[in-house]
């Protein structure tokens, strides 16, 4: 990446810091940025034409999805919004594109005799089987949460009296789903299963994460040896289930 680019990134991140943005949307400007710096073969971001961020853009959508080129086109609106309004730029070169249309494609809905197997797979004493049998319950509720979310909840974030879950989102939004009792039943043993797991008193020095990455122990042999029997990888979306 040639060094004035660079320089503009990097500008642009300490404004997205200031203003608070999330981690994982600064990293995707940043690859975006960096992947449209490439495309031009390092010449100034701020210096392109309008018909080269549409080839940039273009490119994406004929060696990617439509998603994936919207998802460009608005990290680029956003940096250039801000080097107009940085006076870096007198006029946005996407001032007056339209973003890639996106067709939205139905998500299957996974049958319950596979719900029923997969958790069938997660009935055993070990540690992990409770903590995937509550996962797997909470994805199973209406509104359920993206993966982000649940990797990131705490145990704080269980209401075991109002049957709530507090889930932070895109943006850092917050918002609450209820559960239901087959849900709250998985929670309350993952939890006493958790509480007196060796590692949990570790758990404050990593925000109490209650179902994600850090979740104190996990075997990751046991983890792949699930999934070709029951099909996870089918599973794209799990939702409003009460198997």
């Amino acid at each position: 990446m040639s060094k004035i680019n660079s320089l503009h990134i990097n500008a642009y991140e300490r404004d997205l810091k200031i203003r608070n943005r999330s981690p994982r949307t600064a990293q995707n400007y940043r690859e975006t940025l960096l992947q449209l710096s490439e495309f031009v073969s390092g010449a100034d971001l701020l210096e392109l034409s309008r018909t080269e961020v549409e080839g940039y853009i273009l490119h994406v959508l004929e060696t990617r999805s439509a998603a994936s080129a919207s998802g460009r086109y608005r990290a680029l609106r956003a940096f250039y919004n801000w080097a107009v309004r940085e006076e870096l730029v007198p006029v946005s070169p996407m001032a007056k594109m339209t973003p890639p249309k996106v067709v939205e494609k139905p998500i299957p809905v996974v049958p319950d005799q596979a719900l029923k197997m997969l958790l069938a797979e997660c009935s055993g004493t070990d540690f992990e089987s409770p903590r995937d049998t509550a996962i797997i319950r909470l994805w199973c509720e209406p509104g359920s949460p993206r993966v982000s979310e649940v990797a990131g909840m705490t145990v704080d974030d269980v209401d075991q009296v109002l049957d709530l879950v507090r889930l932070l989102g895109k943006g850092g939004r917050v918002r609450l789903i209820p559960f239901g009792a087959k849900t709250g039943q998985a929670l309350y043993r993952y939890l006493r299963a958790r509480k007196a797991h060796p590692l949990a008193q570790q758990q404050p020095q990593r925000d109490g994460c209650l179902l994600g990455d850090d979740a104190v122990a996990e075997d990751p042999q046991r983890e792949r040896a699930r999934q070709p029997q029951v099909g996870v990888g089918d599973m794209a979306w799990v939702e409003a289930h009460e198997p």
